[in-house]
């Protein structure tokens, strides 16, 4: 059976069992042939049988193919992954550092292995592993690979390496004046405590600002409250109720009281006066009683204390002293003041005119008139004629 091998690489042809090997014509019995090949163009060297052939003592080692020399010698073919005369030196594949970016090698059996440091992969270390691959960035974060790392630009509201944190927009304590925080995403908000308006809590409610305060007053504002300052006439938290001058019954003695803006006034009964008829009207003031009577002053009225000789409510109308008839027979009844007088028919005499007159002789003593005055004293007066007339006091 014959071999052939191309690129330079001999191989031994033989005849087996008397057949005679063909190679381009060139035919041989018994014996052995070397041959050559150059693409395609062959070198056929005859080897003596007298030679001894080396290859026989096996000295190319590692599985090498092993060509014996016509002039003596041989040469070893060695397997892949080894070297030297014999192919006893194993070829060393890390030597040309295949293994990049700081891979370690390990030379193996016509072979070589990359350990590759964190962050590279592939036979030779040289591709860059994509650490961002499994989506490791969250909540919508943009990953940027780098050298056996990555890192996250995280979308507002969230922190971390992953950025899987929500930021806890409230730890600034924006919310102020006692307001709660509410945490959101990527925002916060304050629930204020009453009195308190504005994003963070920090404006007062002006509790003034829907005018509570009403018929003037003046409002101030406080915090979550207001207070009215009112204007004359109204009391009230906001001043909408008229102040009642008369509820602590300014008006006295029976007046009665009407509730104004600002004040009241008093209707006084009669015989009262004086902005609370407090004050008794001195129905004496006007003098009413007349001729040197006594006024006395009463509730809402008077009475006259009449001086003697006068009567009538106000001692206007005189006393006729005469009413009583007390002039006798016949005599005639002057009224005076406080008094009368009696004017005698003649033979009568006395106050009254009821004594009769003496005679004497022929003669008679001629009728005189006696006038009994108020001061008690007795006038008798000559007429032309006889009277006899005596003022009567009206006591009698």
């Amino acid at each position: 059976m014959g071999y052939r091998l191309y690129n330079h690489v001999s191989i031994i042809l033989s005849t087996m069992g008397g057949t005679k090997a063909s190679l381009d014509g060139f035919l041989y019995h018994d014996e052995t042939y070397l041959v050559d090949t150059y693409s395609d163009s062959f070198i056929l060297t005859v080897i003596s049988p007298n030679i001894i052939n080396e290859c026989d003592a096996a000295p190319c080692k590692n599985g090498a193919k092993c060509y014996p020399y016509t002039t003596g010698g041989y040469s070893c073919a060695c397997a892949p992954g080894w070297q030297g005369s014999t192919c006893e030196k194993d070829i060393n594949e890390c030597d040309a550092a295949p293994c990049k970016n700081g891979a370690t090698c390990t030379n193996l059996q016509n072979a070589y292995s990359c350990t590759c440091v964190p962050g590279w992969q592939g036979t030779n270390c040289d591709k860059d592993i994509n650490e961002c691959t499994p989506a490791p960035c969250k909540n919508g974060a943009t990953c940027t690979n780098l050298q056996n790392a990555y890192s996250c630009a995280c979308s507002s509201g969230w922190q971390g390496i992953n950025c899987d944190q929500d930021i806890n927009e409230c730890a600034p304590a924006p919310c102020k004046n006692g307001a709660t925080c509410n945490n959101l995403q990527n925002a916060y908000s304050c629930t204020c405590v009453p009195g308190w308006q504005g994003t963070n809590c920090d404006q007062d409610v002006d509790e003034c600002a829907p005018s509570p305060c009403k018929n003037g007053a003046t409002c101030s504002n406080l915090l979550n409250a207001y207070s009215c300052k009112c204007a004359a006439g109204w009391e009230g938290k906001n001043c909408d109720q008229g102040i009642n001058a008369c509820g602590n019954s300014p008006c006295m003695n029976g007046a009665t009281c009407t509730n104004l803006q600002t004040s009241y006034s008093c209707k006084c009964a009669p015989g009262w006066q004086g902005t609370n008829c407090d004050q008794d009207i001195n129905e004496c003031a006007p003098a009413p009683c007349k001729n040197g009577a006594t006024c006395n002053n009463l509730q809402n009225a008077y009475s006259c204390t009449c001086v003697p000789g006068w009567q009538g409510t106000n001692c206007d109308q005189d006393i006729n002293e005469c009413a009583p008839a007390p002039c006798k027979n016949g005599a005639t009844c002057n009224n005076l003041q406080n008094a009368y007088s009696c004017t005698c028919v003649p033979g009568w005499q006395g106050t009254n005119c009821d004594q009769a007159l003496q005679r004497y002789g022929s003669g008679h003593k001629s009728a005189g008139r006696t006038e009994k005055r108020t001061d008690g004293k007795t006038d008798g007066r000559k007429d032309g004629r006889a009277d006899n007339a005596k003022i009567i006091s009206g006591g009698g």
